[in-house]
């Protein structure tokens, strides 16, 4: 963690959490007391993140892995440093499993042995990016069905689709072969009759509108 906060840019956007009355000493980042103890602190730390790294680690960080896996947080293990990342200490089996979020390719440098460590570590990062252009995409598509859609902060151009085979995934091709951006919308049990060529190389635009979001509505 320290290593970490201390390869963090200029520490500007580093908040260390701590138990109350602790410090980290690390010089970089801000100290942020939460939990009367480390337990206390485990559990907030589970709690507050959308996405989570995790390298090695032991119960404690299964723990914290469990929690953030379990209130529907992203988890991405670098399953080659061992321990609690590569599924020790009861760590949630699912967050093993390549999210929607990954391609194949990059989830296989969180785990390959040979790959060099300038590779997987990019690798992280570019799906942490990844990650935030998708909760994006899922937030863009609440705020069209909600009607509250503030259109002077689009990135345009972009292609809104639904991901069916024909005229959606070539012009989504084509999108993406531009550099533009391409969201397919996809109803409750719509994935199946997405075409085989979204589903390969597009899944990372689809959204998903949950049957809740449509019925209220």
């Amino acid at each position: 963690q320290e290593t970490f906060a201390k390869h963090c840019g200029d520490g500007s956007r580093v908040w260390n959490l701590l138990p109350v009355g602790q410090s980290s000493g690390y010089g970089r980042g801000t100290d942020i007391n939460a939990g009367a103890n480390l337990e206390e602190r485990k559990i907030i730390f589970g709690l507050i993140g959308d996405i989570y790294i995790t390298v090695e680690g032991g119960p404690g960080v299964s723990q914290e892995a469990r929690a953030a896996h379990m209130r529907g947080a992203a988890v991405v293990p670098l399953m080659r440093t061992g321990g609690a990342s590569n599924g020790m200490f009861d760590f949630p089996q699912d967050a093993l499993q390549r999210p929607y979020f990954s391609t194949e390719e990059l989830w296989s440098f969180l785990s390959c042995y040979e790959t060099p460590v300038e590779m997987s570590a990019a690798a992280v990062v570019a799906l942490v990016d990844a990650f935030a252009e998708a909760k994006r995409r899922h937030e863009f598509a609440e705020a069209i069905v909600f009607g509250n859609l503030d259109r002077s902060k689009l990135e345009l151009p972009m292609l809104l689709s639904g991901a069916c085979d024909g005229a959606d995934e070539t012009f989504g091709d084509m999108a993406m072969g531009h550099q533009h951006h391409l969201v397919h919308f996809l109803g409750p049990g719509d994935e199946e009759w997405a075409s085989l060529n979204a589903k390969e190389k597009q899944k990372h635009a689809f959204v998903h509108v949950k049957r809740e979001l449509l019925e209220d509505k």
